[in-house]
């Protein structure tokens, strides 16, 4: 029902309908507090590393076949799926993207040691202080969790998202997205969607 309404996604309704949050982290932080220093590192680092390394490949013109599934996909709004399917607009977007996003492999490269840096970061909270925050073995999610989980989605071969599930990708994205799945916290990125993803719809609807 969400998905029909005019306003962003991601978004949590209460149980009469009323919006309660519409920005990520508010999102998450009604499941619970996020440590500021993890929150920062999300933020200025994996996010944007994680966002120009799927750029980089899912806005090549060889890939225009992904970016027009993707780009289509709900929940993205009927108007904005209707001016993605005009081509010549679709690649003028991805000519822009590309120029802000990815600029070139050098740049990419850069992202890419800096997403691993980060990594490292992540991996000395789980084997510390923050670990009870990355534990998968109950009901929930941890708000530390679903937030580290949702800046490393573009790289954890996650399932279930439409238009975006890894058979969908590039073959150049999935041999990338390969190799950090090497990586144990891009592992347990994807372990964690595994689990979680669309639970609340299966505990809803069976």
């Amino acid at each position: 029902e969400a998905i029909k309404r005019p306003f962003s996604t991601p978004c949590v309704l209460d149980d009469k309908g009323v919006i309660v949050a519409n920005e990520c982290w508010d999102c998450i932080e009604l499941v619970g507090p996020v440590n500021t220093a993890l929150k920062d590192l999300l933020n200025d680092v994996v996010g944007p590393a994680t966002r120009c390394i799927a750029y980089s490949h899912i806005l090549r013109e060889e890939n225009d076949k992904t970016l027009l599934k993707i780009a289509t996909a709900p929940p993205i709004p009927f108007w904005q799926r209707a001016l993605f399917r005009i081509t010549v607009l679709r690649r003028g977007i991805a000519s822009k993207m590309t120029e802000l996003m990815v600029h070139n492999e050098e740049f990419v490269q850069g992202q890419r040691d800096k997403l691993n840096e980060a990594l490292r970061q992540i991996q000395t909270m789980m084997e510390g202080d923050e670990s009870d925050g990355f534990n998968l073995d109950g009901q929930e999610i941890s708000a530390t969790g679903l937030a580290v989980a949702a800046l490393l989605c573009p790289l954890s071969g996650a399932s279930g998202a439409p238009g975006y599930s890894i058979e969908d990708l590039p073959e150049s994205m999935v041999k990338e997205i390969h190799q950090w799945l090497e990586d144990p916290v891009v592992m347990w990125a994807h372990t964690a969607y595994e689990k979680f993803r669309n639970q609340g719809n299966r505990d809803r609807w069976g």
